[in-house]
């Protein structure tokens, strides 16, 4: 990552493939690669080539569009989910060796 501003160095960017980040351009080739797979495993070659296009170009539209409003929207979409997973438990604080 580099800093966007030398005045605000808190800022920066992180790198881009795309117009994407490289974790959403990860997720994008996983869905298209199970699209894929699907085609092959239903025995629906035919409809293979058309698949991973449509699914790939859809998926690289819609998360463009949303990192267009929103530039941390693929740390809202990672980060989210594992801060949230955890809150269902209890915790017990001990303190001093006394539960």
């Amino acid at each position: 990552m580099k800093a966007a501003s030398a005045v605000l160095i808190q800022s920066q960017k992180q790198m881009t493939l795309l117009g994407l980040t490289i974790p959403l351009l990860a997720v994008i080739c996983g869905v298209t690669a199970a699209a894929v797979a699907m085609t092959v495993v239903l025995d629906v070659i035919a409809l293979l080539i058309p698949a991973a296009c449509l699914t790939s170009v859809s998926l690289w539209l819609l998360c463009y569009r949303q990192m267009q409003a929103n530039p941390f929207f693929d740390r809202e979409l990672f980060v989210a989910g594992r801060f949230w997973a955890g809150k269902g438990k209890r915790r017990h604080l001990i303190a001093g060796g006394r539960v």
